[in-house]
Order: structure tokens, then C-alpha cells, then sequence
């Protein structure tokens, strides 16, 4: 019997990649209000037998925007002050 509990649109694909001989790598970050919380998993092998790497961190002053391929990407919560140039 599968549950979910919480909302699972929170997590969001930065990037997955299947080889095609087993090995899969994927990138998910959840929005937080300073930043967001990625996670890095990568899977070797088969259903029956695999094996599962995961990473977790917090990446400050970051959020998630829309990126290709049904992707999304991690950009700066917000923009540097330009440097005013100077003569």
C-alpha cells in the first residue's frame, strides 16, 4: 500500500540523468524562505540489486526558477548591487 503525507510538489527536479546502464543521478531542492535544501542522490545497478548514494545541504540566498527540458535551476534570492564605475 503506497501514503503520501506532505505535499510532494514541494521537492523539484534541478536535474536527472539516466545513463542506460544503471546508474541514475538526480537533483531535488526544496524553496525555503532563505534558500533551498538540495538533495543528491545517485542510484547504481538494477532494481533488485542497487545502491543508493544521498547528499543533503542548505544553499543560502538561492531560489528555483523554471530551467529546460522540464527542469529547474537554482539562481540568486537576490541580485548583487551593480558597481558604479568609476573614473
Amino acid at each position: 500500500m503506497s501514503e503520501t503525507i506532505g505535499n510532494p510538489d514541494q521537492s523539484k527536479i534541478i536535474f536527472r540523468n539516466d545513463d542506460g546502464n544503471g546508474v541514475v543521478e538526480l537533483l531535488t531542492a526544496i524553496q525555503m524562505p532563505s534558500g533551498c535544501m538540495v538533495r543528491s542522490t545517485i542510484s547504481v545497478g538494477t532494481q533488485e540489486d542497487s545502491k543508493l548514494d544521498h547528499d543533503v545541504c542548505f544553499i543560502p540566498n538561492v531560489k528555483i526558477v523554471e530551467d529546460v527540458n522540464g527542469g529547474h535551476k537554482l539562481v540568486p534570492l537576490f541580485e548583487a548591487p551593480k558597481k558604479e564605475d568609476s573614473k
